[in-house]
């Protein structure tokens, strides 16, 4: 997969650290998610909640009106569909949580 390279996403609160990555995940369940997201498989409802679970905590340490306006959108994250398109909206504001 060819990535491009986004401008910095806005502002992450300044506590010591970021946004818990997925990848970094210790369960497995989500980093399965995840990857059936990406790989665009189809998504249970299950899969749906630990993806928007794992937006709403990464969206929590994001400052800035972009992100605050993501962050309002988060528990509408009931579908692929929906899922596209705040993920869409996303990238466009430079912010990358996958």
């Amino acid at each position: 997969m060819i990535t491009q390279k986004r401008r910095p996403a806005p502002q992450i609160a300044r506590h010591n650290h970021g946004p818990g990555f997925w990848r970094n995940e210790q369960g497995g369940r989500l980093e399965a998610a995840v990857w059936a997201y990406l790989e665009h498989d189809r998504l249970d409802v299950e899969q749906i909640a630990l993806i928007r679970d794992y937006l709403r905590q990464w969206m929590e340490v994001m400052r800035g009106p972009e992100a605050a306006a993501l962050r309002a959108r988060v528990d509408g994250l009931t579908s692929r569909p929906a899922l596209d398109r705040w993920m869409s909206d996303a990238l466009g504001q430079g912010i990358d949580p996958l």
